[in-house]
């Protein structure tokens, strides 16, 4: 009998051993904290067209709500298909503490991105990815330049701060599951990680669900099942909070699910299957059409990297769990999406507003498997180190080059055209005049008729008046 409850205990013991990954050593910790910076690069290189961005559409229509309605009752309401009290306090804050100025709003979004691809770096690392692995992780996701509508309007701060919560809670976890120790720190950090993304985005919720089923991918071999509940319950009741307000509260596809035809339900579909093909690949190489065939070709492309970089992960535990994690919030985003945004037509798919998600999950695998590539080169250590830095120059200038193009597009319509409608001296208070209304409602941007700078469901005297009154700038 001894025996066996000698390996009774054995089993026990083994149950709770953590899993083994890479310490995080102090140089590694600075490589992850002045990698990031590289994100920057596009944002400094660029600074002028970011300079002349101006507040746009949605944001106009906000800050004119705030004037209507009051600072909190505004923060309490519905935007759209969200409901983002967090985000709204955040962001509405900040413009009445940059006293309007639209390059402080647009600096304080980038300045959250650097902390996300600081994250994600750390995530990597400290999941047993090797520096290379984080470092073209962070590159990819931190430099691209199909972020420049993510990065270049401040209502996209919502998306962006949603990712920040999330990976926080990721980087909870991956604490918790290299030390075991639980404490009500822990659970309280994690609960409020989860909480601050469904209130900064609608997406926040499913983040939320994704955060209730991570305990159970990371902890399953190293924490007992009732630590894993106490972890898991919080982020499923702020889903399940949020979710009750955005259903009674909020406009949307959400209201047609329960009367929804065939040729909706292909839609929706086609519009999901598009996400998950062609993002981030098809807009990294530059194919802008959302054909069926590129379609099939992204598709496969994708996702046989997805599986080699889980293939090649298996033999560290939380890198794939990583990798697993991700990969259910990319397919619960392309379900939200396919219902939420199908009605815009297949070629939206590919818009910049999809990227950051997309690209926060495609990057770690991307690492992963040049890593493992980088490993089996029959090279000198010195040869692969330089077949390394090689691979990440080359990816960072390409990224980087090609932000000049897209923002200088970018700061034509959302800033030159726009200033230029409130504005004789385009950078000039002083010379503030109410638009002209052929300026301000019809502008061609690549053939099609655009409006700028007013949204269409505000007039154009109520965006003179908050302007004037609230110095935007």
């Amino acid at each position: 009998m001894r025996p066996c409850a000698k390996n009774s205990r054995d089993m026990q013991t083994h149950e709770i051993q953590p899993v083994q990954i890479n310490s995080v050593k102090p140089h590694r910790l600075l490589f992850a904290l002045l990698c990031p910076l590289l994100c920057l690069t596009p944002l400094l290189l660029n600074f002028s067209n970011f300079q002349s961005l101006f507040w746009f559409g949605d944001e106009l229509d906000m800050i004119l709500q705030i004037d209507t309605l009051g600072f909190w009752p505004w923060v309490k309401n519905t935007f759209a298909e969200n409901f983002v009290p967090l985000f709204k306090i955040l962001w509405g804050g900040s413009v009445f503490v940059f006293h309007g100025s639209y390059l402080a709003m647009i600096i304080l979004l980038w300045i959250t991105h650097l902390c996300n691809t600081a994250l994600l770096g750390r995530i990597v690392i400290a999941s047993g990815g090797s520096l290379f692995c984080s470092a073209l992780a962070m590159i990819l996701f931190g430099c691209s330049f199909t972020l420049v509508e993510s990065l270049g309007w401040t209502i996209q701060w919502s998306a962006v701060l949603c990712e920040t919560f999330f990976l926080i809670a990721l980087n909870l976890l991956i604490n918790f599951s290299r030390s075991l120790n639980f404490s009500r720190s822990l659970v309280i950090g994690y609960a409020l990680a989860s909480l601050a993304s469904a209130l900064c985005f609608s997406r926040g919720v499913l983040i939320c669900a994704v955060l209730f089923i991570a305990p159970f991918i990371f902890l399953k071999r190293v924490a007992p099942l009732k630590q894993r509940i106490l972890l898991c319950i919080w982020p499923i009741l702020s889903a399940c909070a949020v979710s009750l307000v955005i259903f009674f509260g909020a406009t949307g596809n959400h209201h047609q699910l329960l009367s929804i035809d065939s040729a909706r339900l292909f839609q929706m579909i086609e519009f999901g299957v598009g996400y998950l093909s062609l993002n981030p690949l098809a807009l990294l190489f530059r194919v802008t059409v959302a054909s069926h065939e590129a379609i099939i070709v992204f598709a496969v492309i994708k996702y046989t990297i997805f599986s080699v970089a889980l293939f090649f992960a298996r033999r560290k535990p939380a890198l794939q769990n990583i990798l697993i994690t991700l990969l259910i919030f990319d397919f619960g985003n392309a379900a939200l999406l396919g219902i939420g945004r199908y009605h815009t037509g297949l070629q939206n798919v590919m818009s910049s507003r999809y990227q950051y998600e997309s690209l926060l999950v495609f990057a770690p695998f991307l690492g992963v498997l040049f890593e493992a590539l980088l490993s089996r080169l029959k090279f000198s250590q010195k040869g692969v180190q330089i077949t390394a830095t090689c691979l990440l120059a080359t990816c960072y200038l390409y990224l980087v080059k090609n932000w000049t193009t897209d923002i200088e597009k970018w700061s034509g319509w959302r800033g030159t055209h726009g200033r230029s409608s409130f504005f004789k001296g385009e950078k000039l208070r002083r010379n503030l005049v109410p638009p002209s209304p052929e300026i301000a409602t019809v502008l061609s941007r690549e053939g099609k008729p655009q409006w700028i700078g007013v949204p269409p469901f505000i007039t154009q005297a109520e965006a003179f008046e908050v302007i004037k009154k609230y110095n935007l700038h």
